[in-house]
């Protein structure tokens, strides 16, 4: 596909490419789409693969039981019908295969397929991201498995809500049994995939460089892929992701909302952008274990000095007009559980001054607050190179300050900068974390019982690394973790989210938004801001010829 350059420009709020009544879509070409990292492993169940980077490549090669859309709903793609509970108690829930669902080479996917990831998944000597849930599968086995292996049902040792996100998500793909037997499971999938059930197929691998798949003729879906190849380039720069849309090197690039990289690349002929609020959500973490921070009252107070709606207007809302304050620590505003419990906290200086006075603290000479001669001062540990959250660090910075709490922005790589979450080594901490469409796995960084940090509670798989334990949070995320019925999860997820208002744990900011550029050639592209990631339906591109 060659670059245009000419055309009108939209901006950041255009609506998805997608196809006029009757038009029929031209078969071939290549499309090549900018990545911002490479992966380090094509395995997406390893602990290095569960990342957007493998997800965007390793999706269309590997169907899953179901997939995420847009709006964070479950689709069936392997499965023919949604999953259905038999009994609740023990909970027991029926699967059934599509029936022309087959491999690249024409055999078909089945309950051994299934059972196989099931089994590699739960061996204690793979590395695998997670094991939550499938680690509850009684004896870790298929049950009822039919004649034609294409219905199973799985039995859980306990009640478990969130049973209808496993084997979900291209991170969480069905394997091919046949294939991998006798292969190491850590390494047989690090290089390439020798095997397909989705519509597309891995091709080639230039470490550095680019990565290649092409059109799986074996695919069984409704419509072979119009496309021949997706090249997936490796432009981590984005700077050099503008640059390369602008010279036509690549035609897609998808990367999380940066206002300046939102105008840039509005402003290339022939480009349209998407704007869409992701499963992202930027925040304010604060570590219990810190001598400072770990008092109530200097965590009410931070959380009055900061004025977020004054963040999201001067940052985000330029180039997101969904943008808005969030105002939940477990759910984000497109998910049905959303409520609005984090709006007590305007900025206000006479509850900044009642809560570090009841602290102990009194204002110095110079306006500052200290305690027994010592200062308060904060450190806002940060990544680097984002200009969107070097901003926001900035304003808190600034914000913190009018009311003489002193602070300093440390930015540091991002891998350092979750070593240091791991372990508890930071005061507060400015981040995005991934919101999921089980409200759960947000709620988990609260449980006393996932607390990653050092210790004698620690968890060394666990996502909570502020060191908030609580008792009365972690039984009600255990309760809600163990009830089946969705509305009610919901429930009780919220009045977590009530509780936590009061303990302050973290500060939710605002929800991110993702941005994904294309050239208006390339038809149906529609971001995904979930896991799936922008090649969600890659099938379903199409060039415009001519």
């Amino acid at each position: 596909m060659a670059a245009c350059t000419s055309g009108p420009t939209t901006g950041p709020d255009s609506p998805p490419s997608t196809d006029a009544p009757g038009e029929q879509p031209d078969i071939g070409g290549t499309i090549v789409v900018a990545l911002e990292r490479e992966p380090s492993t094509l395995n997406p169940w390893a602990t290095q693969g569960a990342v957007p980077e493998t997800a965007a490549v390793v999706g269309p090669i590997l169907a899953q039981l179901q997939t995420y859309d847009p709006d964070m709903q479950r689709q069936t793609q392997l499965l023919d019908g949604f999953p259905e509970v038999v009994t609740p108690d023990p909970l027991r829930v029926h699967y059934k295969l599509r029936s022309d669902a087959i491999w690249e080479d024409g055999t078909p996917v089945t309950a051994a397929d299934v059972q196989y990831t099931l089994s590699q998944v739960l061996s204690p000597n793979n590395d695998v991201a997670s094991r939550a849930g499938y680690n509850l599968i009684r004896d870790g086995a298929l049950q009822d498995v039919s004649a034609d292996q294409k219905e199973f049902t799985l039995e859980f040792t306990r009640p478990y809500g969130a049973w209808r996100d496993l084997f979900t998500s291209p991170t969480q793909p069905i394997l091919k049994a046949s294939a991998m037997a006798g292969q190491d499971f850590n390494i047989a999938l690090n290089d390439f995939v020798p095997f397909s059930s989705g519509p597309f197929r891995f091709d080639s691998w230039r470490k550095g460089q680019e990565l290649v798949v092409v059109r799986n003729d074996s695919w069984w879906g409704d419509h072979k892929s119009y496309v021949d190849r997706i090249v997936f380039r490796f432009v981590e720069a984005p700077s050099l992701q503008v640059d390369a849309m602008r010279s036509g090197e690549v035609q897609i690039a998808s990367q999380t909302l940066q206002p300046q990289i939102a105008r840039d690349m509005s402003s290339l002929p022939n480009v349209d952008v998407q704007v869409r609020q992701g499963p992202l959500r930027e925040q304010l973490d604060m570590n219990q274990r810190d001598a400072v921070i770990g008092l109530p009252e200097v965590r009410e107070a931070i959380a009055y000095a900061i004025d977020r709606s004054r963040i999201v207007s001067d940052v985000v809302a330029p180039y997101d007009s969904q943008a808005q304050v969030l105002q939940n620590a477990i759910f984000v505003t497109s998910q049905p559980g959303y409520q609005p419990h984090w709006n007590t906290y305007e900025p206000n200086a006479d509850k900044v001054s009642d809560a570090l006075t009841r602290a102990g603290f009194t204002r110095g000479p110079d306006g500052s607050w200290q305690k027994g001669g010592t200062k308060l001062k904060v450190t806002i540990a940060t990544t680097q190179g984002n200009g969107e959250r070097d901003q926001v660090a900035a304003m808190i910075k600034d914000q913190l300050a009018a009311v003489g709490i002193d602070s300093a922005v440390d930015a540091v790589p991002s891998q350092d900068l979750f070593s240091r979450l791991a372990n508890c080594e930071y005061q507060v901490a400015l981040y995005a974390t991934r919101a999921s469409p089980d409200p759960g796995v947000s709620a988990d960084q609260f449980s006393g019982n996932q607390i990653s940090c050092p210790g004698p509670r620690q968890n060394p798989d666990g996502k909570n690394s502020t060191g908030f334990d609580d008792t009365e949070v972690t039984q009600l995320i255990d309760v809600a973790g163990a009830e089946p019925d969705g509305a009610k999860r919901d429930n009780l997820y919220d009045q977590t989210d009530t509780i936590l208002v009061g303990r302050i744990p973290t500060l939710p900011l605002y929800q991110k938004a993702t941005t994904l550029a294309y050239y208006r050639q390339i038809h149906n592209v529609v971001d995904n801001a979930t896991i799936q990631g922008p090649t969600w339906n890659a099938v379903d591109w199409w060039i415009k010829q001519g």
